[in-house]
């Protein structure tokens, strides 16, 4: 299946459809640092709520931009696929507030968003960027509750309010 070509994203939101959607037909996928299979990569789908709290391991990573500060899950995380050699790669931004009581850090491959409600969790590519153009953890989809995870066909990412699939195709639908 080749990931970085055509592309489609299905929408299916599980309260309420998505308003102010874009009606363009492609999907931009050429930009993901994502590996074609993340759970290959080590990427756990299971929430951490506690893990972020004050207290926890906490470090600098040096890059050429500069150091950033990342801390509890989403440091955890971010080691978990692999730190700065991973698919992931440095970061970009030391961990920033979000929406609610949440945080994140972006990353040269991607984004990891937590919540105490979810846990940490990545977001990248054609998925992270659909989530993105529709409000991210602001939006009508809310907080990633789990990582990307292969399905036949494609990958899927689940939410507080819905879920993004991620297919080849020619062809972008939102229901």
């Amino acid at each position: 299946m080749n990931r970085t070509r055509q592309a489609a994203a299905l929408f299916t939101a599980v309260a309420a459809p998505l308003a102010g959607c874009s009606s363009s037909p492609t999907a931009d996928a050429n930009n993901t640092a994502a590996p074609d299979d993340p759970m290959a990569a080590g990427i756990e789908a299971a929430p951490e709520p506690d893990a972020h709290s004050a207290g926890t391991e906490s470090t600098k990573i040096a890059t050429p931009s500069g150091e950033f500060a990342l801390q509890g899950a989403i440091l955890q995380k971010y080691n978990s696929i692999g730190g700065p050699n991973g698919p992931l790669a440095l970061p970009t931004a030391s961990e920033q507030p979000g929406p609610g009581d949440g945080q994140y850090s972006t990353f040269g491959g991607g984004a990891i968003y937590w919540s105490p409600n979810t846990g940490a969790h990545v977001l990248w590519g054609g998925i992270g960027d659909a989530w993105q153009q529709h409000g991210g953890a602001a939006g009508q989809l809310g907080y990633p509750t789990s990582d990307e995870q292969t399905i036949p066909g494609g990958w899927e990412q689940h939410f507080q309010h819905g879920t993004i699939t991620y297919t080849d195709g020619p062809r972008i639908k939102i229901s």
